[in-house]
């Protein structure tokens, strides 16, 4: 802010308040102190009227750094944006690999190899001894349930 005070003749009071009531766009660096783009600041007070070459150079110098400082900015957030592009195709990548995974799984459809072990499956519930025992164990639970209040008397009465 002392430099944009210095390019416009303006003291820095007067910049801070522009910069509050609107007038002047900045941004707060994350050392605290604001950054003035010096096309915003030239918009609203034009630079300070320059007697001889000594304050030329001065606000050439000031112009300079303000620029070289904005390029600095501009180098590293196109760094950062290399970096998350870098990250993207990444994740891509494994997103295909993994895509590509399951899908192989999915559409795998080898014969089963057989097993050597017993199966109990099917086989055993169409046995005809274990189906007449299931059949007897059905018909007595039907049984109960239709003598329950017999049942019950029954009991009491013991």
């Amino acid at each position: 802010m002392t430099e944009a005070a210095k390019l416009t003749g303006k003291q820095r009071q007067t910049i801070h308040k522009a910069i509050k009531e609107g007038r002047i766009s900045a941004t707060r660096a994350e050392s605290g102190e604001w950054r003035i783009d010096p096309a915003e600041l030239f918009r609203v007070y034009p630079p300070a009227s320059t007697v001889n070459d000594n304050q030329n150079n001065k606000v050439d110098a000031g112009l300079q750094q303000i620029d070289s400082g904005l390029q600095r900015e501009v180098d590293l957030l196109r760094e950062r944006i290399r970096e998350k592009d870098d990250v993207i195709d990444d994740l891509r990548q494994d997103r295909d690999h993994w895509r590509q995974q399951a899908t192989a799984l999915l559409t795998d459809r080898r014969e089963p190899a057989p097993s050597t072990e017993r199966k109990t499956g099917l086989r055993t519930l169409a046995r005809p001894w274990f189906l007449l025992a299931l059949l007897i164990a059905a018909g007595l639970a039907v049984l109960v349930l239709l003598f329950q209040d017999r049942i019950a008397m029954l009991v009491d009465t013991l």
